[in-house]
Protein backbone atom coordinates (compact mmCIF):
# COMPACT_ATOMS: atom_id res chain seq x y z
CA UNK A 1 0.00 0.00 0.00
CA UNK A 2 1.47 3.22 -1.05
CA UNK A 3 1.61 6.82 1.21
CA UNK A 4 0.09 4.65 4.34
CA UNK A 5 0.87 4.77 7.63
CA UNK A 6 2.35 1.70 9.97
CA UNK A 7 4.44 2.52 12.74
CA UNK A 8 6.00 -0.88 13.28
CA UNK A 9 5.14 -4.45 12.17
CA UNK A 10 2.14 -6.42 12.78
CA UNK A 11 0.91 -9.47 12.62
CA UNK A 12 -2.93 -10.78 11.72
CA UNK A 13 -2.80 -14.70 12.73
CA UNK A 14 -6.04 -16.96 14.10
CA UNK A 15 -7.80 -15.83 11.26
CA UNK A 16 -11.19 -17.34 10.64
CA UNK A 17 -10.48 -18.20 6.58
CA UNK A 18 -9.88 -21.57 5.09
CA UNK A 19 -6.86 -20.74 3.48
CA UNK A 20 -4.84 -18.07 5.11
CA UNK A 21 -2.31 -18.83 7.79
CA UNK A 22 -1.46 -15.40 8.90
CA UNK A 23 -1.00 -12.26 7.38
CA UNK A 24 2.52 -9.64 8.03
CA UNK A 25 2.16 -6.04 7.70
CA UNK A 26 5.25 -4.32 7.56
CA UNK A 27 6.10 -0.55 7.21
CA UNK A 28 9.10 0.26 4.29
CA UNK A 29 9.12 3.99 3.95
CA UNK A 30 6.37 5.58 3.48
CA UNK A 31 5.40 2.17 2.24
CA UNK A 32 3.21 -0.94 3.74
CA UNK A 33 4.10 -4.44 2.74
CA UNK A 34 2.02 -7.20 3.29
CA UNK A 35 3.21 -10.53 3.38
CA UNK A 36 0.18 -13.08 3.34
CA UNK A 37 0.95 -16.86 4.55
CA UNK A 38 -0.94 -19.64 2.96
CA UNK A 39 -1.89 -22.98 3.42
CA UNK A 40 0.89 -25.67 1.55
CA UNK A 41 -2.31 -26.91 -0.47
CA UNK A 42 -3.53 -23.46 -1.91
CA UNK A 43 -2.94 -21.92 -5.45
CA UNK A 44 -3.73 -17.71 -5.66
CA UNK A 45 -4.48 -15.66 -8.56
CA UNK A 46 -3.57 -11.84 -8.11
CA UNK A 47 -6.01 -9.42 -10.13
CA UNK A 48 -5.13 -5.49 -10.12
CA UNK A 49 -7.62 -2.73 -11.17
CA UNK A 50 -8.01 0.96 -11.22
CA UNK A 51 -9.78 0.84 -8.15
CA UNK A 52 -7.82 -2.03 -6.02
CA UNK A 53 -6.12 -5.57 -5.62
CA UNK A 54 -7.92 -8.57 -5.43
CA UNK A 55 -5.99 -11.80 -4.32
CA UNK A 56 -7.74 -14.86 -5.48
CA UNK A 57 -7.03 -18.12 -3.17
CA UNK A 58 -8.38 -21.72 -4.36
CA UNK A 59 -7.56 -25.15 -3.11
CA UNK A 60 -5.06 -26.92 -5.15
CA UNK A 61 -6.39 -29.68 -6.71
CA UNK A 62 -4.64 -32.82 -6.00
CA UNK A 63 -3.00 -34.15 -8.83
CA UNK A 64 -2.28 -38.20 -9.49
CA UNK A 65 0.60 -37.17 -11.43
CA UNK A 66 4.18 -37.49 -9.81
CA UNK A 67 7.78 -37.09 -10.68
CA UNK A 68 10.41 -38.23 -8.57
CA UNK A 69 13.81 -36.89 -9.96
CA UNK A 70 15.16 -40.05 -11.61
CA UNK A 71 13.35 -39.77 -14.62
CA UNK A 72 10.06 -41.64 -13.56
CA UNK A 73 7.20 -39.94 -14.11
CA UNK A 74 4.18 -41.83 -12.18
CA UNK A 75 0.28 -42.12 -12.89
CA UNK A 76 -1.94 -42.82 -10.10
CA UNK A 77 -4.26 -45.44 -11.57
CA UNK A 78 -7.29 -44.94 -8.92
CA UNK A 79 -7.90 -41.99 -11.19
CA UNK A 80 -8.44 -44.89 -13.94
CA UNK A 81 -5.49 -44.83 -16.13
CA UNK A 82 -4.00 -48.21 -17.26
CA UNK A 83 -1.22 -49.02 -19.42
CA UNK A 84 -3.82 -50.01 -22.52
CA UNK A 85 -5.08 -46.92 -22.11
CA UNK A 86 -2.65 -44.73 -22.97
CA UNK A 87 -0.98 -43.51 -26.15
CA UNK A 88 2.49 -41.54 -27.47
CA UNK A 89 3.74 -39.34 -29.75
CA UNK A 90 7.33 -38.89 -29.67
CA UNK A 91 7.84 -35.83 -30.72
CA UNK A 92 12.16 -36.22 -30.84
CA UNK A 93 12.96 -32.98 -32.46
CA UNK A 94 10.99 -30.68 -30.30
CA UNK A 95 12.32 -33.44 -27.52
CA UNK A 96 9.29 -34.17 -26.52
CA UNK A 97 6.85 -36.95 -25.89
CA UNK A 98 3.17 -36.24 -25.73
CA UNK A 99 1.21 -39.13 -23.41
CA UNK A 100 -2.54 -38.88 -24.65
CA UNK A 101 -4.34 -40.44 -21.57
CA UNK A 102 -7.69 -41.65 -23.85
CA UNK A 103 -9.79 -39.50 -22.08
CA UNK A 104 -11.38 -37.01 -19.48
CA UNK A 105 -9.40 -37.50 -16.58
CA UNK A 106 -9.37 -34.00 -15.30
CA UNK A 107 -10.60 -34.48 -12.13
CA UNK A 108 -7.41 -36.85 -11.13
CA UNK A 109 -4.81 -34.64 -13.11
CA UNK A 110 -5.17 -30.92 -12.82
CA UNK A 111 -4.09 -28.48 -15.37
CA UNK A 112 -0.50 -27.62 -14.59
CA UNK A 113 2.78 -26.94 -16.14
CA UNK A 114 5.37 -28.72 -13.52
CA UNK A 115 8.93 -27.01 -14.40
CA UNK A 116 11.57 -29.27 -13.35
CA UNK A 117 14.59 -28.53 -14.97
CA UNK A 118 16.82 -31.58 -14.27
CA UNK A 119 19.11 -33.50 -16.08
CA UNK A 120 15.79 -35.92 -17.77
CA UNK A 121 12.81 -33.73 -17.74
CA UNK A 122 12.31 -29.56 -18.35
CA UNK A 123 8.79 -29.66 -17.61
CA UNK A 124 5.30 -31.31 -17.78
CA UNK A 125 2.71 -29.63 -18.99
CA UNK A 126 -0.81 -31.76 -18.42
CA UNK A 127 -3.74 -30.09 -21.33
CA UNK A 128 -7.35 -30.98 -20.72
CA UNK A 129 -8.76 -30.28 -23.66
CA UNK A 130 -11.01 -33.52 -24.96
CA UNK A 131 -8.91 -35.89 -23.59
CA UNK A 132 -6.10 -35.40 -20.45
CA UNK A 133 -2.62 -35.10 -22.13
CA UNK A 134 0.61 -34.45 -20.91
CA UNK A 135 3.81 -33.35 -22.36
CA UNK A 136 7.26 -34.02 -21.79
CA UNK A 137 9.63 -31.65 -22.72
CA UNK A 138 13.68 -32.95 -21.67
CA UNK A 139 16.78 -31.04 -22.40
CA UNK A 140 17.84 -33.89 -24.28
CA UNK A 141 15.95 -36.67 -26.57
CA UNK A 142 14.58 -39.84 -24.59
CA UNK A 143 13.37 -42.82 -24.87
CA UNK A 144 10.65 -43.82 -22.66
CA UNK A 145 9.75 -47.69 -21.30
CA UNK A 146 5.94 -48.34 -19.97
CA UNK A 147 5.41 -50.47 -17.38
CA UNK A 148 2.50 -50.90 -14.33
CA UNK A 149 1.62 -52.48 -11.20
CA UNK A 150 -1.38 -53.05 -9.29
CA UNK A 151 -1.37 -49.00 -8.19
CA UNK A 152 0.40 -46.93 -10.61
CA UNK A 153 1.75 -46.83 -14.15
CA UNK A 154 5.22 -45.78 -14.92
CA UNK A 155 6.96 -43.69 -17.79
CA UNK A 156 10.58 -44.29 -17.45
CA UNK A 157 12.48 -42.14 -19.37
CA UNK A 158 15.89 -43.55 -20.81
CA UNK A 159 18.31 -42.99 -23.03
CA UNK A 160 17.49 -44.35 -26.76
CA UNK A 161 20.74 -46.54 -26.93
CA UNK A 162 19.55 -48.29 -23.23
CA UNK A 163 16.12 -48.67 -25.42
CA UNK A 164 17.27 -49.88 -29.01
CA UNK A 165 19.98 -51.79 -30.36
CA UNK A 166 20.27 -49.87 -33.57
CA UNK A 167 19.74 -46.20 -34.06
CA UNK A 168 19.75 -44.90 -37.75
CA UNK A 169 19.55 -41.37 -38.56
CA UNK A 170 17.90 -40.00 -41.31
CA UNK A 171 18.77 -37.02 -42.42
CA UNK A 172 16.73 -35.10 -44.78
CA UNK A 173 18.82 -34.40 -48.44
CA UNK A 174 19.20 -31.90 -50.86
CA UNK A 175 17.20 -32.27 -53.80
CA UNK A 176 18.66 -31.42 -57.14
Amino acid sequence: MKNSYLSDTKTLQNLNTNYIHKVVLTPEGNDIVGTIYLDEACTYEMLTSTSGTTLKIAKMQESALAYNGDGNIYLNKESGVTKNSLTFTDNYRERQIIVDLGGDYSESFAATTLTIGDDKVTKIEVTNSGTTKLKITTPTVQAFNVSETNDMVRIALVKPSEKYDRIVVIEKGEVV
